[in-house]
């Protein structure tokens, strides 16, 4: 038998080729605030600035690549993207954030400088189709998972559609996490005919 994966839900893995450590060392400076939440004591924190990506040129430089070939493995028609804004977090042990997704942007993504065991992202599912059954599984896989969790390692990237609701997972180390979260939009003309609109 054949099992045909239609309209799948993809995340872009990539290891980057930069100074963690010192990107690190950068991201402890940084003032942080509280997230909108009712438990401030387990909610990870997020920079009190949304383009901390100017402390990192070369860090963009890289991410911007890898949002092309990311969008190159969709076969999007449009070629040009920019980073409409950036930030990074926080998440002290045993503190985590809630599932949500991002508004107003194409693709998100998160850079992780270090990381350590305990250090997880989770993703949910586009649609909830145990509204309809709600059944047990003998093993959970791609097919039949609600939700997927991914270990972090140094050095890695994750670009996927703003859609896909994330969470940061409750820290099980025992250091703070940081990492980079940011949204892309597509710039200049997007669609055709009288679906065209122009986005500088």
């Amino acid at each position: 038998m054949t099992m045909i994966a239609m309209f799948p839900t993809t995340i872009g893995e990539f290891d980057l080729k930069v100074d963690n450590n010192k990107i690190l060392d950068k991201l402890k400076k940084i003032k942080y605030k509280d997230t909108y939440v009712n438990n401030k004591e387990a909610s990870a924190l997020i920079s009190d600035e949304y383009n901390v990506l100017k402390y990192f040129p070369s860090l963009k430089k890289q991410i911007l690549k890898k949002v092309y070939e990311y969008s190159n493995e969709h076969k999007y028609m449009n070629e040009k993207y920019k980073i409409q804004c950036s930030w990074s977090t926080k998440t002290k042990p045993k503190a985590f954030s809630q599932f949500h997704s991002h508004s107003h942007s194409f693709f998100s993504g998160v850079y992780y400088p270090v990381a350590k065991r305990g250090f997880n992202i989770s993703f949910q599912k586009p649609y909830d189709d145990t509204v309809f059954w709600d059944k047990y599984v003998q093993s959970h896989n791609y097919f039949n998972c609600s939700q997927f969790t991914l270990p972090v390692r140094d050095n890695l990237l994750l670009i996927f559609h703003s859609y896909l609701k994330h969470r940061i997972e409750s820290n099980e180390a025992f250091e703070d996490r940081y990492s980079i979260a940011f949204n892309i939009t597509p710039k200049g003309l997007i669609g055709y005919d009288d679906k065209l609109i122009n986005i500088s």
